[in-house]
C-alpha cells in the first residue's frame, strides 16, 4: 500500500490565475475522532458526509470501521483527478466491495487502466458537454418538484438522491432509470 503525504495538499498550486480559476486549498488535514458517526453510513451516507464537512472541513481523515479520506475542496479533487492517481491506492476492502458490484470501472481502476477509462469519459465533462446538460437538468428538476407531495412531510434527502440518479442516468446513459428508481423507492420504504 502506498502512502501519500497529505501535507502536499496544503501547498498552493502553481498555476496562473485565470477567470474561473479554482482557489488553492488553504486548510489542513483534520483527523476526525475514531469511529466518528460512522454508524450513520448504514442509514444516511449523504448526511454523514455533510456533517463531516460541516464539523471538520474539506479534507478529513476518518478512522474506524472504515478508514478513508474525505476530499471535498475543488483544488484537492482536481489534484486527485489530474495527475496523482498513482498516489492513491485503491487496493482496500471498500474498493474490493465496489469492484464486486461495479466491476473495474473508473472508480475502482488504477494505473494505466484508470488513465484509459478517464480519457474515454473526458469528453462528457467538457464545458460544451456540461452546458448541454443544463436543459435536461432543469427538466428533471421541474418534473421532480411536480411529483412531490403538496402540504406533506417527505424525505428530502431521498428525493435528492433519486433526482441525482435520474440526472446522471439521462446525462450519461440516456436513461433516467425511472423503473429502477421506483423499485428502489419500494425497497427503501419496505426496509424502513
Amino acid at each position: 500500500m502506498r502512502l501519500i503525504d497529505s501535507d502536499r495538499f496544503n501547498e498552493p498550486m502553481n498555476e496562473k490565475p485565470e477567470t474561473g480559476a479554482i482557489e488553492a486549498f488553504q486548510g489542513k488535514l483534520v483527523v476526525a475522532p475514531r469511529f466518528h458517526r460512522q454508524w450513520m453510513l448504514a442509514g444516511n451516507a449523504s448526511l454523514f458526509i455533510e456533517r463531516l464537512i460541516r464539523e471538520h472541513g474539506d479534507f478529513v481523515r476518518c478512522r474506524g470501521l472504515i478508514d478513508f479520506h474525505l476530499i471535498n475542496h475543488p483544488s484537492l479533487v482536481r489534484e486527485v483527478m489530474r495527475g496523482t492517481m498513482r498516489d492513491f491506492d485503491k487496493n482496500t476492502i471498500i474498493y474490493d466491495h465496489f469492484r464486486n458490484v461495479f466491476g473495474n470501472g473508473l472508480v475502482t481502476a488504477e494505473g494505466e487502466g484508470w488513465k484509459r477509462k478517464r480519457k474515454q469519459l473526458q469528453p462528457m465533462f467538457s464545458p460544451s458537454a456540461i452546458s448541454s446538460y443544463f436543459d435536461m437538468m432543469v427538466d428533471s428538476t421541474e418534473s421532480a418538484i411536480k411529483s412531490w407531495p403538496k402540504g406533506e412531510v417527505f424525505d428530502w434527502a431521498e428525493e435528492m438522491n433519486h433526482l441525482a440518479l435520474e440526472i446522471a442516468g439521462r446525462a450519461f446513459f440516456s436513461d433516467g432509470f425511472e423503473g429502477s428508481i421506483c423499485t428502489w423507492r419500494t425497497i427503501s420504504s419496505t426496509a424502513s
